[in-house]
């Protein structure tokens, strides 16, 4: 007699989906993703800011895992693997040098009135794009930080709020004047200007017009402003009375001529000084030599050259100085100084009214 098998079956698979029943549901491991360094035109702080914002969403985001920092940026890479149009096949190659099963890559530009951001997330194993947006807002002050929170969204995966922006044409005649759209410049007539729907002060400034100021309403429909600037009203030019005119004033005479006389006076004086010391000194030492031994007379042979030649100095100084300072004191005008040079034994002697 056959046993039946359906208890058999029973009886033996029933551990078994006890035992899957009861078990808690394992969690896929994080994936790892590297984050490349956002690409600029220039190199500007809002883009490392951007990038730090990127990075802090990941550490933040529990599927996630850093592989970084990132050294290699978006420019390397096309040209390491000649991937010129970011092709998602192409692209894929930075993610298997750097062993992570996504890469995170954006752009920034900026222009006259707004901001723009495209990031990309590759799936390196699929080799296909995951996220792939361009978020565009207008220029202001919280631009920046509004742009790190839409990529902390991007990161999670959540839906970006980026308000439509409307193009506003806005000319003046003349053209060439200075845009500004609550007080930030964005650009200079004819000239497109992106703004997000709301009340704004549009302003317009030109070299040679007077300032226009104009509050405007921005909707969602593109719109056309036409300025037209006013030249400032000259004031007639005022005359000027005839000149009157001035009674001479007696010109004071120069005494830079009488100074450096006294100066180049006073040089020849201690220059004088120094030559009677030292001619004095030579006298001394030569009297000293001819009493003394020959081991004492060749230092005193050397004080003897250097205080003649000391001396010699001196008493160029000494006439030259003198010279400069009679023809200083002789010769300048001073309206009425009287100077008298009076050579002594000593040098010269200065005398006279100043």
């Amino acid at each position: 007699m056959k046993r039946p098998l359906l208890p058999i079956v029973c009886l033996t698979l029933g551990p078994v989906l006890t035992l899957a029943a009861g078990a808690p549901a394992l969690a896929a491991p994080p994936t790892s993703i590297a984050v490349l360094p956002i690409e600029q035109q220039e190199l500007e702080p809002e883009g490392a800011r951007i990038h730090e914002a990127l990075r802090a969403a990941v550490e933040s985001f529990p599927d996630y895992v850093e592989k970084g920092p990132v050294e290699m940026n978006v420019e390397e890479a096309r040209m390491s693997f000649s991937c010129f149009d970011e092709a998602p096949d192409c692209m894929s190659q930075v993610g298997e040098v750097l062993e992570v099963g996504l890469v995170l890559w954006g752009k920034l530009q900026r222009d006259a009135s707004s901001w723009t951001l495209r990031l990309k997330l590759l799936d390196v194993g699929k080799q296909t794009l995951v996220r792939d947006q361009t978020m565009r807002i207008a220029k202001g002050s919280d631009a920046v930080g509004r742009l790190e929170a839409l990529a902390a969204d991007f990161v999670k995966g959540e839906p970006l709020d980026v308000p439509p922006l409307t193009p506003l044409q806005v000319r003046s005649k003349p053209a060439g004047a200075e845009i500004r759209l609550d007080g930030e410049v964005v650009g200079v007539t004819p000239a497109e200007v992106l703004a997000e729907p709301g009340a704004f002060m549009l302003e317009l400034r030109h070299p040679a017009h007077d300032p226009v100021r104009r509050a405007i309403s921005v909707t969602r429909e593109p719109a056309t402003i036409d300025i037209a600037l006013v030249q400032p009203v000259e004031a007639p030019p005022a005359v000027a009375p005839p000149p009157v005119a001035e009674a001479s004033r007696p010109t004071e005479p120069s005494r830079i001529g009488l100074w450096t006389g006294i100066a180049t006076g006073a040089v020849a004086v201690a220059a004088a000084g120094a030559w009677i010391y030292y001619g004095l000194e030579t006298i001394d030492l030569a009297d000293q030599a001819d009493g003394a031994t020959a081991a004492e007379q060749a230092p005193l042979k050397d004080d003897f050259d250097d205080a003649k030649l000391l001396a010699n100095v001196a008493l160029g100084v000494t006439v030259v100085a003198t010279a400069a300072s009679v023809y200083f004191l002789v010769f300048h005008d001073d309206g009425g100084s009287t100077v008298a040079v009076t050579p002594t034994v000593g040098g010269v002697s200065l005398g006279g009214t100043f």
